[in-house]
């Protein structure tokens, strides 16, 4: 299992501001197969996974996606539409029994 502080997102922001952010995250589980968040939701905030997989992937016709990315423990996901401020662009689902943790946008 992963701690946050380890995790790639973080591993190297100094303790002093680390701090606030580990005052501000959540964790979450979720089942396998459960979304995480969806294409075209808006963005509220990141995620890194703490333990489990999760599977990105993108609608590419009626009822088929394309899978772009597998998140393993201590990488993140979620990034891009708190960066752009734009809805999200794919669908984050656990590929298996997966805990993140979550960091809020504010």
């Amino acid at each position: 299992m992963i701690t946050l502080e380890s995790s790639s997102l973080f591993r190297h922001l100094p303790a002093a501001e680390l701090k606030p952010v580990l005052a501000a995250v959540r964790e979450k589980c979720f089942a396998p197969g459960q979304e995480i968040f969806r294409e075209s939701e808006p963005a509220d905030g990141v995620y890194v996974v703490k333990s489990g997989h999760v599977e990105i992937s993108s609608a590419v016709g009626v009822g088929q996606r394309h899978v772009f990315a597998r998140v393993a423990p201590g990488d993140f996901f979620g990034e891009m539409a708190v960066l752009d401020h734009h809805p999200r662009s794919a669908t984050a689902s656990a590929m298996e029994a997966t805990e993140t943790f979550f960091v809020p946008r504010e």
